[in-house]
């Protein structure tokens, strides 16, 4: 649920967490499709804790962000994204933000040309209902 997932958010951003260890959940998280978005809200809705504790290194802030944000695919979360940090100072993590962009514009791409080819195939086999 959000709630659970922006309960482990807020343990993560705390000062129980290592910076250089903050990332970890958040990839467990953004590699779970049900918590995803709830990971992206909570960047936006918390920028600021997530700046202030990751940007002192923007190495670690662009790794972050990176890990988080690249499993999307949809155009307009791409979008959401890009207009998001579209005002911020992006210094020191703004190629990891183009690289974002690309991947998330390529998976939805790539979820576009194959997503009935693929859903054909899984009903073929038994591994959904028709």
């Amino acid at each position: 649920t959000t709630e659970l997932v922006n309960d482990f958010l807020n343990f993560q951003f705390s000062d129980a967490v290592k910076v250089q260890d903050v990332h970890s959940g958040s990839i467990a998280l953004a590699a779970n499709s049900k918590a995803r978005d709830a990971l992206w809200q909570y960047i936006k809705d918390h920028w600021d804790v997530v700046h202030n504790k990751l940007s002192g290194n923007s190495m670690v802030l662009d790794r972050y962000l990176k890990n988080s944000l690249q499993k999307f695919a949809s155009h307009e979360k791409e979008e959401d994204i890009s207009k998001f940090f579209q005002d911020k100072d992006t210094k020191g993590f703004d190629r990891g933000l183009v690289q974002v962009s690309d991947t998330v514009r390529g998976n939805a791409n790539y979820k576009k040309r194959d997503e009935e080819r693929v859903l054909e195939w899984l009903r073929a086999h038994d591994y959904l209902k028709a």
